[in-house]
């Protein structure tokens, strides 16, 4: 499998260790994933990379399929779900642990908006008042925005990823 893929926020990393080696993300940039998998079977990934409160929900696992079934969940996600657009986008970028989701589309030239900045990186943190009126980190959770993968309806896994 071979995607592109970048960070809408905060520079990190995507790691599978039976699969290839670890990768950075950065905002601004496009790097390509490269993973091998031998042979059918579920994968340990994580993100390596501390990026706040959210990061040990920032782990995933990457199923790997034969061809014909690839090609079925393809087809199933193709078949239902929501269109991965500007605005579903914006929603992923927040900062807050999400489930796997699937998308039917992909917005044309959505990656590419994303890598060249033409979208607007993720939020930070949102900072919050003391009550001495310092401000503080928040205690919302903090992770990265998504490491959006080149668009594809077949590039899942994700987010943050």
């Amino acid at each position: 499998m071979s995607n592109t893929i970048t960070s809408s926020s905060v520079m990190n990393t995507f790691f599978v260790p039976q699969l290839g080696s670890m990768i950075y993300t950065m905002n601004g940039m496009a790097t390509r994933l490269h993973l091998h998998a031998d042979r059918a079977g579920t994968y340990y990934g994580r993100s390596g990379h501390f990026s706040g409160d959210g990061f040990p929900d920032m782990q995933f696992a990457v199923k790997a399929v034969s061809q014909p079934a690839f090609e079925q969940w393809v087809a199933q996600a193709k078949g239902g779900g929501a269109a991965l657009d500007g605005t579903a986008y914006d929603e992923l970028a927040r900062q807050s642990v999400l489930p796997v989701s699937t998308y039917r589309s992909v917005q044309p030239n959505l990656f590419q908006e994303i890598v060249t900045q033409m979208r607007p990186p993720g939020p930070g943190p949102e900072p919050e008042v003391t009550p001495k009126g310092n401000r503080s980190a928040s205690a919302e959770p903090n992770q990265a925005g998504p490491a959006a993968a080149a668009s594809s309806p077949s590039a899942h896994g994700g987010g943050h990823r």
